[in-house]
C-alpha cells in the first residue's frame, strides 16, 4: 500500500491520471471489499464522488472512498 500525491494546475490531467490509475486498480484486484482512497478538499468531494459514480459506475463507489 502506498501514498501518491497528485497535484498540478487547473487541467493539466490530474482527474484523468487518477481515474486511470483507479481503472489498472480495480482491473488488477476488481474485489470491492479491498477499499481505494480519493483525498480530496472538502469543497471538492461531492464533486468527486460524482465522477467517480458516473465513470465506474455504482458498484465502483463502494470500493472507492
Amino acid at each position: 500500500m502506498s501514498l501518491q500525491m497528485i497535484y498540478g494546475r487547473s487541467g493539466s490531467g490530474k482527474t484523468t491520471y487518477l481515474f486511470d490509475k483507479l481503472r489498472e486498480s480495480l482491473e488488477k484486484d476488481p474485489d470491492i471489499r479491498k477499499k481505494r482512497y480519493v483525498i480530496v478538499p472538502d469543497q471538492f468531494s461531492y464533486m468527486m464522488e460524482r465522477k467517480i459514480l458516473e465513470t465506474f459506475g455504482e458498484t465502483v463507489v463502494f470500493a472507492v472512498q
